[in-house]
């Protein structure tokens, strides 16, 4: 966590010794290791006081950037040549692990793809104990739902019917979200290993053709989905 912190340091607005505090925003998913980070930071630059603003999302955060309302931000996508073209820059400090969350005792998983197009399209409508399936969704603009929409085109057609139909819950926070799926019976969204982890959630990770997501299982290849975590100031 010490390493990790060094490179966050280094990666912050430059020079750091200069100032007394510094604002940080960012994605909902990336505040929770944020403030890890932040506590380890603290041991290296005492001097320096980081104040953390509530989650903006990616774009939002952005925004605030390029306004100078913040003074660094965490992501979990590539800056647009737009975005790029107004200064900003991100450096990459992290991959977590990116899959589907419940704390339902009969959830066992995914086999495939066309297994969670069939979830999220609505042909399978519950848990193999019967408990509804209660999907609780990102809006179309997030990260989230941006993300499970190119596993491939009946995903993205899952998707698009997922967030139309009535029952399921949208929520536009992450945190929110994670509530929803810590609470909710049946609930099934999707989260990261590091908001799970520093966020201390209830749910639990849901294995993806026979593989946990997990920090070893996104080394040696065999677990595929991922989110990338970005300081960009």
């Amino acid at each position: 966590m010490v390493g990790a912190a060094a490179v966050f340091l280094l990666a912050l607005p430059i020079p750091v010794a200069a100032v007394e505090t510094l604002t940080i925003s960012g994605t909902g998913f990336g505040i929770g290791t944020t403030q890890l980070l932040a506590t380890e930071f603290a041991k290296l630059a005492p001097a320096v006081k980081l104040v953390m603003t509530p989650p903006l999302g990616n774009d939002g955060s952005i925004k605030a950037l390029s306004a100078s309302a913040v003074d660094a931000i965490v992501v979990s996508r590539p800056l647009k040549p737009s975005e790029t073209a107004q200064g900003p820059v991100a450096i990459e400090y992290g991959k977590t692990p990116f899959g589907f969350a419940t704390t339902t005792p009969a959830a066992t998983g995914f086999r495939s793809v066309e297994e969670l197009a069939a979830v999220y399209g609505g042909a399978r409508p519950a848990w193999l104990d019967g408990t509804p399936i209660r999907r609780i969704m990102r809006p179309a603009i997030s990260g989230d739902a941006k993300l499970i929409a190119s596993f491939s085109p009946a995903m993205k057609q899952a998707v698009q019917s997922a967030l139309t139909r009535p029952g399921n819950i949208i929520e536009t926070a992450h945190q929110d979200a994670a509530a929803a799926m810590d609470n909710i019976p049946g609930a099934l969204g999707t989260t990261t290993l590091a908001a799970l982890v520093s966020e201390k959630r209830r749910f639990r990770r849901l294995p993806f053709n026979g593989v946990v997501p997990s920090v070893k299982a996104l080394a040696d290849g065999s677990y595929p989905f991922v989110h990338t975590m970005a300081l960009v100031r």
